[in-house]
């Protein structure tokens, strides 16, 4: 038979190639699809036809391949009569030698795929945001900040690290941009783990607590101040008050809205809940971690710079929506 390759050649000095030889053939293209470490990509689909009870099969494509753009040339397999295309024009040119191999491309291609899938969620993110201040604009609650959304509290387990931090470098966001005026920004906890904390029974008891003196160290360093605030659980006057009750993450939420069930609040405090992490420009994270035990300094004092990273992208993002009239 004849087997028939686009961007490969099968001539071997004018023999015919045996029929034989396709299986051959194919396990040697799927090999290259699945090893770019050991054999390089090929840089278009391939079909092999061959006459079949008087008509021609068509098997592709066969392989796809995983990068684009990519320099090719002709690399003969011995006993085959089978050319490959290989990237740089070498067989699997080496770093060495200023160019970069197959599997070093492949990286690189990949390192730019998630780039590229960080800048679509946050354009996504941003839609959405778009299409939620749409949507509420015409409502009795408007989303200007000369009307609304100027009252925003926090809220984590114990409000001694990262709501207290949240608090403060919002705040310090709101100063910068020039609008901290008129907005009441507080932080709250959801009990500090105590069961059933949202009853009154139970709150009583509640201490309040200052700010854990790590994050207040490493706060500091930001220029945040994080001086006179103390703990305290969130209230049903707190639901009712604020325009924004922003979480740290999906176990704050659910917390909230248990609370907000038991004092007959519940619609009211789903309509303002948020994640503060909605609010980040350059992460794509979904909470942000509690670093309570991160230690004291040293390598596990990068859990909590790690953690004013965060509230610090989603403050200022929260800023910006503020300003913008879309928070």
């Amino acid at each position: 038979g004849k087997a028939k390759l686009s961007a490969v050649d099968c001539s071997s000095g004018g023999r015919p190639m045996p029929q034989s030889a396709l299986p051959g053939i194919i396990c040697a293209l799927v090999a290259a699809s699945l090893a770019p470490s050991a054999c390089a990509f090929l840089a278009s689909p391939v079909s092999i036809s061959m006459p079949l009870a008087g008509r021609s099969a068509v098997l592709a494509p066969l392989v796809k391949p995983a990068l684009s753009g990519i320099s090719m040339q002709l690399f003969p397999l011995e006993g085959m009569g089978l050319s490959f295309k290989w990237p740089g024009g070498q067989k699997g040119a080496s770093a060495g030698g200023g160019k970069l191999s197959g599997e070093a491309k492949y990286h690189q291609s990949r390192e730019q795929y998630h780039l590229d899938r960080i800048k679509y969620h946050q354009e996504r993110a941003k839609h959405h945001r778009d299409q939620t201040a749409r949507i509420m604009g015409g409502s009795d609650r408007t989303m200007s900040p000369e009307r609304g959304m100027k009252r925003i509290v926090f809220v984590d387990l114990s409000n001694t690290c990262r709501s207290a931090a949240a608090e403060g470098m919002l705040k310090q966001a709101m100063q910068k941009q020039g609008q901290g005026d008129g907005y009441t920004i507080a932080s709250r906890s959801t009990g500090g783990g105590m069961a059933e904390w949202y009853k009154p029974e139970v709150a009583r008891y509640i201490e309040q607590e200052s700010t854990d003196p790590r994050m207040t160290s490493h706060a500091i360093k930001r220029g945040v101040s994080l001086s006179g605030i103390r703990s305290q659980p969130i209230s049903r006057e707190d639901i009712e008050s604020f325009d924004l009750i922003i979480c740290m993450d999906q176990q704050n939420q659910r917390d909230v809205m248990q609370a907000a069930d038991y004092w007959g609040v519940k619609s009211e405090a789903k309509s303002k809940l948020r994640s503060l992490t909605s609010f980040c420009r350059g992460t794509t994270a979904s909470e942000v971690p509690d670093p309570y035990y991160g230690g004291q300094g040293g390598a596990s004092g990068q859990v909590f710079e790690k953690v004013l990273d965060l509230l610090e992208d989603g403050c200022e993002g929260l800023a910006s929506d503020l300003q913008q009239g879309i928070a």
